[in-house]
C-alpha cells in the first residue's frame, strides 16, 4: 500500500479491510511523489495517519511493515513501487511463486475477498485483475496481482511490470493471460470531491507527469531510443 497524507479514517478502513482477503503481511510506504505540488517541503504523513495502519494491522493481526521516508521519490511512482516490492521479499524473505503481491490504494478497502486465495492457488498465470467499484457504481477491473517473482519491478512507466529490468512484461495492452478474481475479490473507491485540494494536485501531478515525459516510452527514431 503507498500512501501519503491520507485521511487517517481511509487508511484505517484500507488496513482493517484486507482480513477480508486473508492478507498475511502488510507494506506500507509512505511519502509524495516528487512532482507532487508541496512534497519539497513535507514528505512524511503526520502521526495520526501513521497511527491508524499501525493500529488496524494489530487488530487484525497481520504483519506489517512500515516505511516513512526521508524525502520525497524523486522517481515518482516507478521508484516507490519499485520500493514496495523490495521491501516486500525483504519483509517476507520466505516467500515463494505460491505467493502473491496485492496491490491497494489508501483511498480504497476491500469488500469482498472471500475464495480469493482459493483461485489465486489454482492459477497458472503471473497477473490478476481484482474488481474496483467506484463512489457512483462503475466497476472497474484492475490488474493489481502479481505473483510473487525475485525480481518483480516497474521499468519506465508505472504500469510496466516486468519479471526483472530485461525480463518478460506482464501486460501487453490487455491480450496477456491474467487470473480474474473480480466476482471474489471486490474493492470499493472512496473519491475526493473536486472542490478539494488534494484532487486538484492529483492532476497537478498528472499534468507534470506527461509534461516532463517522465513515463514516455521511447520508441524508433527517438534520441532516447536504444
Amino acid at each position: 500500500m503507498s500512501f501519503w497524507d491520507e485521511n487517517p479514517a481511509w487508511l484505517g478502513a484500507a488496513v482493517a479491510s484486507l482480513h477480508k482477503a486473508e492478507v498475511d503481511h502488510l507494506v506500507a510506504v509512505d511519502g509524495p511523489y516528487a512532482l507532487f505540488p508541496g512534497s519539497m517541503h513535507r514528505w512524511q504523513s503526520r502521526l495520526p495517519q501513521l497511527e491508524a495502519i499501525v493500529a488496524a494491522a494489530h487488530a487484525i493481526e497481520i504483519g506489517l511493515t512500515l516505511h516513512v521516508p526521508t524525502g520525497p521519490w524523486m522517481g515518482n511512482e516507478v521508484e516507490k513501487r519499485n520500493f514496495l516490492f523490495d521491501l516486500g521479499r525483504a519483509a517476507v524473505p520466505d516467500m515463494t511463486s505460491e505467493d502473491w503481491f496485492f496491490i491497494i490504494d489508501s483511498d480504497e478497502e476491500v469488500t469482498r475477498g472471500a475464495g480469493t486465495k482459493d483461485v489465486l492457488a489454482d492459477a497458472v498465470e503471473d497477473v490478476g485483475y481484482y474488481r474496483l467499484v467506484e463512489q457512483d457504481g462503475t466497476p472497474n477491473a484492475v490488474r493489481g496481482l502479481y505473483r510473487w517473482h525475485p525480481e518483480l519491478c516497474l521499468t519506465v512507466t508505472h504500469y510496466g511490470f516486468r519479471h526483472g529490468p530485461g525480463g518478460q512484461l506482464l501486460w501487453d495492452g490487455g491480450g496477456m493471460p491474467a487470473v480474474v478474481v473480480t466476482d471474489n475479490l471486490v474493492l470499493a473507491h472512496h473519491e475526493r470531491g473536486s472542490h478539494t485540494a488534494r484532487f486538484a494536485a492529483k492532476w497537478d501531478y498528472y499534468r507534470a507527469r506527461e509534461e516532463t515525459g517522465i513515463e514516455r516510452i521511447p520508441v524508433p527514431g527517438d534520441a532516447a531510443h536504444v
